[in-house]
């Protein structure tokens, strides 16, 4: 029997330690090992996580050394055949290790499987919205020729996904002084030329919004946005280096080469709030009629994007490049791949929501030490 495990990465989230790692004691799946990485928090974890005792594994760094850090120990440390790694402020619903354990039983070659994501409140309780929120906006299947084509496809954020051990021995470790935050980018980028992607066709998972998450509420500004670029560049470089390692041919050295629709979004809009500032990708300058036509015929071949999704992006490369004024709150109502989502999504969330029902919590289960 394969044997799952569980990484809950914890800093500061002491209110929400209880609910996350009570999901991942609770899994179905009879063979499951739970590690906390507490990442040099200042609050009540460390106080939280002693009184699970034995039941769970705590490896605790002495300061707050980031997300990657925290994937590169708890990855150290975990000696599952599968491998999930849940935000603190997160939870599983009780079949995800099975259903993922299933997914690697029956394809063996398995890059990584993933899962849409219950967005439930700061108190657990869900509205019935997913990230994303249809399903099929996730990849699916074999995507390493789209990888090297087209960069960008769907995956969620980090709860949602779980990595074979196989394939993490592959793309490990993360560059930890790139991705102190966001490091599901660079793990998600890189196990999809691992082997097939799998996705759930329903949410094992759920994201809570509960107004600390990272970027909640915050547009995107030039600092978001040169942080993105640098570390689009170092996940590309290391994308070629897994390429190698898997003996995999037709990546393409040139950063700028793929026609990534979210790179050339980055692109634009970092282009256009300083353009003498911007950092150069390939051989030429960036120019912005040539951002913004590579952007519109990414949109229309992506195979991956519904046909909605290919209209506002093209009209968002095309209002991008063309307007004179307005640039940063175009950039706070839409940016594709952006840290927020469109501004009419939520605008439509606050006048949907309904009666949320519980979907996460749960005691706290102690055992004597």
């Amino acid at each position: 029997m394969m044997k799952a495990s569980v990484v809950v990465l914890n800093h500061d989230y002491a209110q929400f330690l209880d609910a996350a790692i009570t999901s991942a004691l609770t899994q179905t799946h009879p063979d499951v090992e739970v590690i906390v990485i507490d990442d040099g928090s200042t609050d009540d974890s460390l106080a939280v996580l002693d009184g699970y005792g034995s039941s769970i594994t705590v490896l605790a760094h002495e300061v707050n050394r980031g997300q990657g850090a925290a994937i590169n120990t708890g990855a150290m440390a975990a000696s599952g055949d599968l491998v999930w790694f849940v935000d603190a402020d997160d939870a599983l619903l009780p079949e995800a290790c099975a259903r993922a354990v299933a997914a690697i039983e029956a394809e063996p070659r398995l890059g990584k499987f993933h899962t849409p994501l219950a967005i439930v409140d700061g108190e657990g309780r869900w509205a019935g919205a997913t990230l994303p929120g249809d399903p099929t906006g996730l990849a699916d299947g074999d995507l390493v020729d789209h990888v090297f084509r087209y960069r960008s496809h769907g995956w969620p954020p980090m709860t949602g996904n779980a990595f074979p051990a196989e394939t993490l021995r592959h793309i490990l470790p993360v560059p930890e002084d790139r991705y102190p935050k966001a490091a599901d980018s660079f793990l998600n980028e890189q196990a999809a030329i691992c082997g097939p992607v799998v996705r759930s066709s329903e949410p094992l998972a759920a994201y809570r919004i509960h107004g600390g998450n990272q970027f909640a509420g915050r547009p995107p500004d030039l600092e978001w946005l040169r942080t993105k670029l640098a570390r689009e560049r170092c996940s590309h470089a290391h994308l070629g280096r897994v390429s190698e390692r898997l003996g995999l041919t037709g990546y393409d050295p040139d950063p700028a080469g793929p026609i990534d629709i979210a790179l050339l979004g980055y692109r634009l809009a970092s282009l256009r709030l300083d353009p003498d500032g911007h950092p150069r990708f390939g051989d030429r300058p960036d120019r912005r009629a040539a951002l913004a036509t590579r952007g519109l015929v990414a949109a229309v071949r992506s195979p991956h994007l519904p046909l909605v999704d290919r209209l506002t992006r093209s009209a968002w490369f095309a209002t991008m490049a063309a307007t004179p004024v307005g640039v940063p709150q175009l950039l706070s109502a839409y940016l594709p791949d952006g840290p927020l989502p469109p501004i009419w999504s939520r605008w439509r969330r606050r006048r949907s929501a309904g009666v949320p029902t519980p979907l996460v919590g749960g005691e706290r289960r102690k055992e004597p030490r």
